[in-house]
């Protein structure tokens, strides 16, 4: 049994590939990258290119278990998740993990309505399939920079309320539904409970590290603008577009969810705010978004 992680190369990917790694007699893991040049221990990595489906029978020959996830925003993000499942679909591949978005339901986002198309392809595949919707990361906002400015600035209100998890429980947990029985067909929210605000963010931030930090709302445009330079590839107008709709939801809106069946994942509580904080202070808090 070989387990393919795709867009093993980016913050989710990598995450998910620690977690599998921590596992007691983990199989064979492959890394689909679109570089060749990629370093990732422990793992064999693949070169492909999702929106090629020639590339990906090569890359997927021998695997049992893909678990998969899209680059973030991406205007062929729908395109890529149903290439990998029809190469999957192809290759006989017998399990599907797919790591969705929280309320994919929410139609006024792009970034929803491709996860849930997505979704929806999956489910009518031949293949065993399981669906892990995560909320908010924790790991988007990067504390020590956070601290060493100061100001915590979202491109929303201060008093705007989401949901968060820490992307290291989301990876334990689909480590966990990759390599244990009585997760196929299954749809689970990845929540971590804690519904805070912008400024409730910064006041956890300044009290544990006892430096003051201030929230701040910043024009979402000068927020996109910022993104550019530190995007993984230059910035679509499609994702233009998706970050503000992005914004506009969360500041009308915020985002919420449960952490019930996070708890049961793990078989613990999840990772709290204030934990995420002091590890992040310790720089132990995993890969972190240089951007938002």
């Amino acid at each position: 049994m070989t387990i393919l992680v795709s867009a093993a190369n980016g913050k989710t990917g990598r995450n998910v590939i620690s977690a599998l790694l921590t596992r007691p007699g983990v199989p064979p893991i492959r890394a689909l990258c679109r570089s060749s040049g990629v370093n990732i221990p422990g793992v064999t990595l693949v070169s492909a290119d999702m929106k090629e489906p020639k590339t990906l029978g090569p890359a997927l020959e021998g695997v049992d278990t893909v678990i998969h996830y899209g680059p973030s925003l991406h205007p062929h993000e729908i395109t890529m998740g149903m290439n990998m499942i029809d190469a999957a679909t192809s290759a006989g591949v017998r399990r599907f993990i797919f790591i969705s978005v929280i309320h994919p339901e929410i139609d006024d986002l792009m970034n929803h309505q491709a996860k849930l198309a997505i979704e929806a392809y999956l489910i009518n595949s031949r293949m065993e399939w399981t669906v892990l919707r995560p909320q908010h990361y924790m790991q988007n906002i990067n504390v020590a920079r956070v601290v060493m400015q100061g100001r915590l600035a979202m491109p929303y209100p201060v008093e705007t309320v989401l949901g968060h998890v820490d992307m290291r429980d989301l990876a334990e947990a689909a480590a966990q539904v990759a390599t244990e029985p009585g997760h196929v067909y299954a749809t689970y929210d990845v929540d971590a409970g804690e519904h805070l605000s912008v400024t409730q963010i910064a006041d956890t931030i300044s009290r544990v590290s006892g430096k003051p930090v201030q929230a701040i709302a910043l024009d979402p445009y000068e927020f996109v603008k910022s993104v550019g330079p530190h995007w993984s590839e230059p910035l679509t107008d499609y994702a233009i577009d998706a970050f503000h709709r992005l914004f506009g939801y969360y500041a009308r809106h915020g985002i919420y969810g449960n952490p019930n069946v996070l708890t049961w994942l793990l078989r613990r509580p999840p990772v709290t705010f204030e934990a995420y904080v002091k590890d992040g202070l310790q720089g132990s808090s995993g890969p972190v978004s240089s951007v938002y």
